[in-house]
């Protein structure tokens, strides 16, 4: 694949002259490859620039959270560190500068309990994906939501479409932002 060995060429340059060098894409696989330091744009203007995981973990609005992934981004009214979706209230690490914004929760980050354990929502499996490295799972927790979750693959799991799975996650998974058409 000519496109994997240039990007492979730019790492070795970039490497050995110990040089800045910019590489422009469209392709968020691209950008884990090659980046150190991202910056993404929208419409000819620098939205958010920091580390690869950072945009990815902690975007700064809708359209970078959607550009690193866009699963589990859902539209939130904030009071204090509540964050109120239409399906269910989340606590979160710290409060948002504005009243209404978005959360997001990374798939990788929501984990599969034992219906006895504390757990923060409940839903029914509708779509199982076996990507290889992890199980993507969509999970319909209300009439108009779901979430995806990625899991291990675990043959002690048996997941089936239509099963009841209760899910968990950390409160500093949840992360909250304002920017961004609602």
């Amino acid at each position: 694949n000519g496109r994997k060995e240039m990007l492979e060429v730019l790492k070795i340059i970039h490497h050995e002259l110990h040089t800045t060098t910019i590489h422009v894409t469209h392709d968020r696989h691209e950008t884990w490859m090659t980046g150190q330091t991202c910056g993404v744009m929208n419409q000819g203007k620098i939205i958010q620039t920091g580390s690869v995981s950072e945009l990815f973990r902690k975007p700064v609005d809708l359209f970078t959270a959607e550009f690193f992934g866009g699963m589990n981004i859902f539209p939130a009214r904030f009071q204090g560190k509540k964050a109120k979706l239409s399906w269910i209230d989340l606590d979160l690490a710290q409060s948002p500068e504005r009243k209404d914004g978005w959360v997001l929760i990374r798939p990788e980050n929501i984990r599969v309990v034992q219906p006895l354990h504390d757990h923060k929502t409940v839903g029914k499996i509708t779509g199982i994906r076996d990507l290889g490295e992890y199980i993507e799972i969509e999970v319909q927790v209300n009439e108009k939501n779901r979430l995806v979750l990625h899991t291990s693959v675990d043959p002690a799991h048996c997941f089936s479409i239509g099963n009841t799975l209760h899910l968990d996650w950390a409160q500093d998974s949840v992360h909250a932002f304002s920017q961004g058409k609602i």
